[in-house]
């Protein structure tokens, strides 16, 4: 008779995917979450009053036009100024990229980045926002995802103190990840600027060049002859002055009949530009698949930030169309859990307003429009309940966006203890945990004493 365990399918592994909306209904987690969210809100206001106001988008006055209608207590007003700037700046935004990318077949691609004066003022402020976000998530995302891997691979939750203890320990290896390979884009970047800049004054390039060579070549020629690191270091400072001096000098001349052996230098110089924009593409498409591998590399293994982005770009590179998969199913699941999430939040406040209603009468439209439908002329304090009851819509909405927060890093840790057993082979049940919080076990029992009948004085010797 075959054997029956022969017949069983064992379950794939990517149906533990559909554990992502158990392991997020934590209270702990969303509460990381919410106070995460919290943090996103206050960096996205700031970035919205430094679009509008610093660098001067839309009209200028967005910024000083909502807080006009603030201090007069025209709340609508504020809501529609502050709209009508953001839907400005989307408006130029659009017709940038629009004109970019019209313009890429036309070999006039230089000329519009130029005259894209809207993209130029948003990406800067873009750029920062997203790491002055990197900063807070580093530790509440930390602390979520340190949570979700422990609960995935043990099936057992910890204490939150202990995630955030955590993720507090590790909070530099949590932040360091994206923002090295954004340094690495931007060395990158500038290498390829560097190479053009060196094309465009040939000459003064050159002769930085060999200024550099030359100076090394005299530091180490006089420390030698003198036997003195101090004087050799003298003269080649020296040397590399004087180079800096003569490249300045020749910035700017440069015949204009040699002007096409700069354009050599690149033509030559092309396929080194060439790779650098590849290995530069390589890596951000490591920093935007990868980013939720590095933190849960980090939360599984303890590990430091090189080896979080080490693991990420292995993982990436090698199994790419895993990835895309759980990717894909992770977005299918996640929509109908945030539906179901939303449903009872808002329903369960909808109905609660309804209740209410029904018992207080029509005294409490005035409160309960007041959270959606402010009225012109009114202040955010005014009426006092529909303000407190405002207040708690803003608690409900954070608790929603904890959730969110708390779903996403508990599909990245499943996502990636998947990967690595497709990668490493290592078990999802393997993740690092800290020797001294794990209970002592308890002490082996006495080995039980001989018989009583022949134990005591009279029990019987060995003999040697």
């Amino acid at each position: 008779m075959a054997d029956a365990s022969k017949g069983q399918s064992r379950q794939p592994d990517w149906l533990d995917l559909f554990r992502c909306f158990r392991i997020a209904c934590d209270p702990a987690k969303m509460w990381l979450g919410f106070l995460g969210a919290a943090f996103t809100i206050l960096m996205l206001l700031l970035w919205l009053g430094l679009l509008l106001e610093v660098r001067q988008l839309a009209d200028g006055k967005t910024s000083r036009l909502v807080l006009q209608q603030i201090r007069e207590g025209n709340s609508a007003g504020a809501y529609q100024a502050l709209r009508t700037g953001v839907a400005g700046t989307w408006t130029g935004l659009k017709g940038d990229l629009r004109a970019i990318r019209h313009s890429g077949l036309r070999s006039k691609l230089m000329e519009t980045l130029r005259g894209a004066t809207t993209l130029q003022k948003v990406i800067p402020w873009t750029v920062i926002l997203l790491l002055l976000l990197s900063v807070p998530w580093a530790y509440f995302g930390g602390a979520i995802g340190r949570a979700a891997a422990v609960e995935y691979a043990t099936g057992q939750r910890i204490a939150t103190a202990e995630a955030r203890e955590f993720a507090a320990r590790r909070w530099s290896s949590y932040l360091w990840p994206p923002l090295g390979l954004l340094l690495v884009l931007a060395a990158l970047f500038l290498a390829g600027a560097v190479i053009g800049l060196a094309a465009a004054h040939l000459l003064s390039a050159a002769v930085f060049l060999l200024g550099v060579v030359g100076s090394l070549y005299l530091l180490l020629l006089v420390k030698q002859k003198t036997r003195s690191g101090v004087t050799g270091a003298l003269a080649g400072l020296l040397g590399l002055a004087l180079t800096i001096l003569l490249a300045a000098l020749l910035w700017n001349v440069w015949p204009e009949e040699m002007d096409w052996l700069g354009r050599l230098a690149v033509v030559v110089c092309f396929p080194l530009l060439l790779a650098l924009s590849i290995t530069a593409l390589l890596v951000l498409l490591v920093l935007l698949f990868g980013r939720g591998l590095m933190m849960s590399a980090i939360s599984f293994e303890a590990t430091d930030a090189f080896d979080g982005i080490t693991r990420a770009g292995d993982y990436v590179l090698r199994r790419p169309w895993h990835l895309a998969f759980y990717t894909v199913v992770g977005g299918a699941y996640g929509i109908p859990c945030f539906a179901l999430v939303a449903f009872l939040a808002f329903g369960g406040f909808v109905v609660a307003a309804l209740a209410v209603w029904a018992g207080f009468g029509q005294s409490f439209e005035g409160t309960y429009s007041a959270v959606f439908s402010p009225v012109r002329g009114t202040s955010l304090l005014q009426p006092f309940p529909g303000f407190l009851l405002r207040v708690l819509f803003a608690l409900l909405c954070g608790l929603v966006a904890g959730w969110c927060a708390s779903f996403i890093q508990s599909f990245r840790a499943i996502c990636y203890a998947l990967v690595r057993k497709s990668v490493d082979l290592s078990e999802t049940s393997e993740v690092y945990l800290d020797i001294s919080r794990v209970p002592a076990a308890p002490a082996a029992p006495a080995a039980p004493a001989a018989a009583e009948g022949a134990g005591g004085e009279n029990a019987p010797q060995s003999q040697p």
